[in-house]
């Protein structure tokens, strides 16, 4: 299938590689990015693998996220119909943090794959929809559209390529205009 889970809710998204289009994308122009293997990124809350207390960088990741959700909910037409914010906040107090071995600012998609895992746990309507027809381009352009929303805090502007290489785990094509294609792997 489109998303495989390794265990309920510790779904691991990979990083990305864009072939072509890294900034024209925002223009309207074509681009073709595949996911990166090599790297993942998951949102974890402590005690799901560990029994340990709360590392430092755990820590200081779940700061970040609480950040980011003040941000969407003193901007809520930014996510509000694509994020389930309340189970954010709440899994947020229980230590919620970002386990990513993506390395940052490298622009290989570590705030993409961020986005992604947000979807997949806190999601809400498009998911179902996406994974009953995750090849129709209505359903794909739809997800673009909101991942752009949630990764746009992180970046200024956002095309929400990233995100739906990530999710998909899948390479995509962005045809001149914006429309998403799902390629097959190989």
């Amino acid at each position: 299938g489109i998303r495989s889970i390794l265990t309920p809710g510790m779904k691991r998204y990979p990083a990305k590689i864009l072939l072509f289009g890294e900034y024209a994308i925002l223009l309207g122009s074509s681009a073709l990015g595949r996911p990166f293997c090599r790297f993942t990124a998951a949102l974890r809350t402590p005690g799901e693998e560990d029994t340990d207390l709360p590392s430092p960088e755990q820590v200081a990741s779940n700061r970040q996220l609480r950040r980011l959700l003040d941000h969407y909910r003193t901007n809520p037409d930014l996510v509000e119909s694509f994020l389930d914010l309340d189970r954010f906040g709440a899994d947020i107090r229980n230590g919620l943090y970002f386990d990513s071995d993506i390395p940052v600012r490298y622009g290989v998609g570590s705030s993409g794959a961020l986005c992604a895992a947000l979807f997949g746990r806190f999601g809400k309507g498009m998911s179902d929809e996406a994974e009953k027809a995750p090849c129709e381009i209505c359903h794909l352009a739809l997800l673009k559209q909101g991942f752009s929303r949630l990764e746009s805090p992180l970046h200024g502007k956002s095309s929400g390529f990233d995100p739906l290489i990530s999710w998909l785990s899948r390479p995509v094509r962005i045809h001149p205009g914006g429309r998403p294609e799902m390629l097959a792997e190989g």
